[in-house]
């Protein structure tokens, strides 16, 4: 019973893990003294990053699934590929930080793309999502919504797999997965979802969840219901208006969760055409409780997005780049 079990685990993971590559684009292509200079324009110190490799970047659109429905949903994130290695190459995903602009994302090329260029250039293939609802992605993107994050994350990784033949690349078995600010809570996702739910699909080498609100339960609620100013309060609408699309059920009217102005300026701010720091300008930097009602709302927000980060992870050690030839 044990053995028929597995095997039909098996066959539901290789069903489910077909992930559907819509289109892929040359972005640009860039030599090993442009990377340089992008590490130049980071500050790093001279020889702290060694630039090897020449690295081509694309765009790739794919299908993900809708947290709202569980139904198809088109996505898009940037592939970095290192050019002219014929060995087997590890495989990165890097998670981005907070964006609220639909079109500050990896797959337009943006600042954070550098990161995957740079670290490309050192043999990785590099996936970085843009996530559900930024980029080529419809509606409004689930801020920190983990599973969201997670299956955007993991579908991509799915593209690169089957782009090998497409783009001239071969990978190995390594997946090592990093990401800062909301990239940390999406690594976070990402290496939970994986290894609870596709531990024979992906094995993570080494996972780097950096800086990221992990505890929005906790930590967060305790910001929400204090009486102390809070300096980034975009972060905290892009939260509830986030959850309120995915869940349907922290308010009936934008009314009951802000006061005025605020209940029709916010939506229009997150609209995707502004950025996070134009937002911030926007909401005023006083007592959150000035300007959100809270109360049964803030318990509800609370529970609502409260994850469980706790599990057995499955990496015994370091991971280290294996890159078997020049």
């Amino acid at each position: 019973m044990n053995k028929l079990y597995i095997l039909i685990f098996l066959l539901f993971s290789q069903i489910s893990a077909s992930a559907q590559v819509l289109e892929f684009s040359l972005i640009d292509s860039y030599e090993v003294a442009d990377i340089e200079q992008v590490v130049a324009d980071f500050g790093a110190p001279q020889g702290f990053i060694t630039s090897r490799f020449a690295v081509d970047l694309y765009k790739v659109r794919y299908l993900t699934t809708n947290p709202v429905d569980n139904e198809p949903i088109e996505a898009s994130g940037a592939l970095a590929v290192p050019r002219g290695l014929d060995c087997p190459l590890p495989l990165a995903s890097y998670q981005h930080g907070t964006i609220a602009e639909k079109e500050d994302v990896p797959s337009r090329n943006n600042y954070e793309a550098n990161i995957g260029k740079v670290f490309s250039s050192s043999g990785y293939v590099v996936c970085m999502p843009d996530y559900i609802g930024l980029g080529d992605s419809p509606g409004l993107h689930p801020y920190v919504h983990a599973k969201s994050e997670a299956d955007a994350a993991i579908d991509l990784l799915r593209a690169a797999r089957q782009l090998q033949d497409s783009l001239n690349f071969n990978l190995n078995d390594q997946l090592f997965i990093f990401g800062y600010s909301q990239g940390g809570h999406a690594t976070m996702a990402l290496h939970k979802e994986i290894e609870q739910n596709h531990p024979f699909e992906f094995t993570v080498t080494c996972s780097a969840p950096m800086s990221g609100p992990y505890d929005l339960s906790g930590v967060q609620a305790e910001v929400i219901t204090s009486e102390n100013v809070y300096p980034t309060p975009g972060y905290l609408p892009y939260v509830v208006l986030s959850y309120q699309s995915v869940y349907g059920n922290l308010y009936n009217s934008l009314g009951e969760a802000f006061l005025p102005p605020y209940d029709t300026l916010l939506p229009e701010l997150f609209n995707g055409t502004y950025s996070m720091s134009y937002i911030n300008e926007q909401v005023p930097q006083i007592r959150i409780r000035c300007w959100w009602k809270g109360s049964s709302m803030t318990l509800k927000t609370i529970r609502i997005t409260r994850f469980d980060w706790h599990w057995r992870i499955m990496i015994y050690g370091i991971g280290h780049l294996r890159l078997l030839c020049e």
